[in-house]
């Protein structure tokens, strides 16, 4: 019979910097749960070198911290860089 170690340990989440990204407002669907705001296009996207500039400046003010970033919008897929970006 083959026998298997069982051990908990307590989990520790690593020290990070959340940052919510919203890149624009455009958006091509329709979704119940998004307010207007998201989805308006009033705020659309700017060109790719300014938001590499501003992800250095995220990066640097976070300093030795590991960052989560979440890109959203509108709907972050629509930026036509994105891929770029990333």
């Amino acid at each position: 019979m083959n026998k298997f170690p069982i051990r908990l340990e307590k989990a520790v989440p690593p020290e990070y910097k959340l940052i919510e990204w919203k890149l624009h407002n455009v958006c091509n669907h329709n979704c119940s749960y998004c307010g207007e705001e998201n989805k308006d296009g009033s705020n659309r996207w700017t060109d790719l070198e300014t938001y590499k500039q501003q992800f250095d400046n995220l990066y640097k003010s976070c300093g030795e911290s590991a960052l989560w970033i979440q890109i959203t919008g509108g709907e972050p897929t629509v930026f036509p860089e994105l891929l770029d970006l990333i």
